[in-house]
Formats: C-alpha cells, sequence, structure tokens
C-alpha cells in the first residue's frame, strides 16, 4: 500500500507542474491557491502563516499575479 500511495503522490506531483507551467504558477503559487479555495478569502496574514512566509511577500506576489 506505501507504494501506491507514494505512486500517487508522484503523479499529484507531476500533473501539478504540468499544471504550473501552463499558468505560470510555482509551487507556493498553488498551496495558496488551494489555502484559499479551501478557506475562502482569508486576511494577507492568515495566507502569510499558512505558507509559513511574511505578510510582504505575500501581497507583493498578489500584486504581481
Amino acid at each position: 500500500m506505501f507504494h501506491t500511495l507514494r505512486a500517487l503522490s508522484n503523479e499529484i506531483d507531476r500533473l501539478d507542474g504540468v499544471a504550473a507551467g501552463q499558468f505560470d504558477l510555482n509551487r507556493t503559487d498553488q498551496r495558496a491557491l488551494d489555502i484559499l479555495h479551501r478557506l475562502g478569502v482569508i486576511p494577507a496574514k492568515a495566507l502569510a502563516e499558512a505558507l509559513g512566509l511574511t505578510t510582504g511577500g505575500v501581497t507583493t506576489r498578489a500584486g504581481n499575479g
């Protein structure tokens, strides 16, 4: 079962990479989108904490997105 879960994880990572390339996203962008999808609108501070970033890093990327 461990090998099956690992294979699934690898396949999901591969698909994430394909999506990232098509939409010009990096891994952190994808994680942020996932968090926002699950939680809805949240303050920049909460998103930054969930991502392990500073609020400045989150607002800078949001402004460039």
